[in-house]
C-alpha cells in the first residue's frame, strides 16, 4: 500500500485535507482509502466528522504516534496492511508529532510499503505565533522531511509570515514542493496539488527520515487536554445562541490565564446519523455556526476536543463541560426558535 503520512500543529487543517485527499483518490484515482487518525485525547473528533464522510477509519487515541504511541502505530499498520488492504493509507498524525520521527518510524516498520510520501501543513494565520509558544523550529521540523509543504489559510494569514515561510522553507528543503492553500475555500484540492498526487513516489526517491534511535524529540512546551461528551436536552438551537456560548467559554477560557488555542472542536451528532463540526484556533475567533436547515434539528449528542496552553488541565475540563452543558441548552431557559440563522 502507498502511504500519504500527514502532519501539522493543531487546527492547521490537517482534516480537511484528509477529506478532500479521499474523495480526490476515490473519485479520481479509483483507489481503496483507509485512514489511520491519531489524537492525544482520549475522545477523538475527527474520527467522526471522517466517518460520516464515510471513510473507513482506525484511531490511535491517548498520545502521540511518533512517540508513545510508536509501537501501537506499527502494529496498526500491520493490521490494516492485512484486513484492509487499501491502495492509499492516509496517515493523519497528532497536532504534536515531529515530523522527522514519524518518518523514521514508518522507514524502520519493517512493512513493504509501496511509497511513503510526506505532508506537512503549516497555519500561516498563527505561524509566527505557535513558534513562539512551542519555542521549537516549527517550519525547519515540518519541512525537513516532507515531500509536500502546505502552508494554509493564506486567505487570513500575515503577508509577512508568507515571504519568511517561502524563504525559509526553501532553505530547511530546496525538494520540497511548497503551495499556499485556503483548503476552506473549497471541496476539493486545488488542481496543482492534485497533479502533484497523481504522481506516485518511488522507493528510490522517498526521502529517509533525519530522525535516529534516542535522538531527542522535543515536542515544545505540553498544552492541556479534554475531551468531554454531552447528551443535549435543550430545545431548538440557534445561530446566536451557539455564538454567544462559544464567546462566553473562550472569555473564560482567557481570564484562567489561556495563552493560546491549539484548537478547540465541537462535533455534533445528528439522529440520521450525519453530523457537523465546530472548531476555533484562536480566542478571538468566533466559529461558523451550521445551516439553518440543521439548527431545526437539534443533535443528539456533542463531543468536544480542546487543546489549550497557559492554562490547566483542571481548569480546562471544568471550563468545558460547562460549556458543553450551555451549548446543549441544560441550565438555560428555552427560548423560542427565530429564523434569523445561521
Amino acid at each position: 500500500m502507498h502511504v500519504l503520512a500527514l502532519t501539522g500543529f493543531f487546527g492547521s487543517g490537517k482534516t480537511s485535507f484528509v477529506l478532500r485527499a479521499a474523495r480526490f483518490f476515490t473519485s479520481e484515482c479509483g483507489q481503496r482509502i483507509a485512514v489511520l487518525q491519531n489524537e492525544i485525547n482520549g475522545e477523538g473528533v475527527d474520527d467522526k466528522m471522517l466517518r460520516s464522510d464515510g471513510l473507513v477509519v482506525s484511531e490511535l487515541v491517548g498520545g502521540c504516534i511518533c512517540c508513545k504511541l510508536a509501537g501501537e502505530l506499527v502494529s496498526t499498520l500491520g493490521r490494516i496492511d492485512r484486513e484492509l488492504n487499501p491502495d492509499v493509507l492516509v496517515i493523519e498524525a497528532s497536532g504534536m508529532a515531529t515530523p522527522s520521527m514519524l518518518r523514521h518510524l514508518l522507514d524502520a516498520s519493517g512493512l513493504a510499503f509501496d511509497s511513503i510520501r510526506q505532508v506537512a501543513l503549516l497555519d500561516a494565520s498563527r505561524y509566527a505565533r505557535i513558534e513562539r509558544l512551542l519555542d521549537v523550529p516549527l517550519l525547519r521540523q515540518a519541512v525537513e522531511t516532507a515531500d509536500l509543504c502546505l502552508l494554509n489559510k493564506v486567505d487570513i494569514g500575515v503577508p509577512d509570515a508568507i515571504e519568511r515561510f517561502r524563504k525559509e522553507a526553501g532553505e530547511a528543503n530546496p525538494d520540497c514542493l511548497l503551495f499556499e492553500t485556503s483548503l476552506s475555500a473549497d471541496d476539493q484540492l486545488p488542481e496543482e496539488i492534485r497533479s502533484v498526487m497523481r504522481t506516485k513516489p518511488t522507493p528510490s526517491t522517498t526521502k529517509t527520515g533525519a530522525a535516529r534511535d534516542g535522538e531527542d524529540h522535543d515536542h515544545g512546551h505540553t498544552p492541556a487536554i479534554c475531551s468531554a461528551q454531552q447528551l443535549p436536552i435543550g430545545g431548538r438551537w440557534s445561530a446566536s445562541s451557539i455564538r454567544q456560548a462559544f464567546a462566553n467559554y473562550l472569555d473564560s477560557l482567557g481570564n484562567a490565564g489561556c495563552t493560546q488555542v491549539g484548537h478547540i472542536k465541537v462535533f455534533a451528532e445528528l439522529d440520521s446519523g450525519d453530523g457537523f463540526l465546530m472548531s476555533v484556533t484562536d480566542l478571538s475567533q468566533t466559529p461558523a455556526p451550521p445551516e439553518a436547515a440543521v439548527l431545526r434539528r437539534p443533535p443528539t449528542k456533542l463531543t468536544l476536543n480542546a487543546i489549550a496552553y497557559g492554562i490547566d488541565a483542571e481548569q480546562l475540563e471544568t471550563l468545558s463541560r460547562s460549556f458543553l452543558v450551555l451549548l446543549s441548552g441544560e441550565g438555560q431557559a428555552p427560548r423560542p426558535h427565530s429564523e434569523d440563522e445561521p
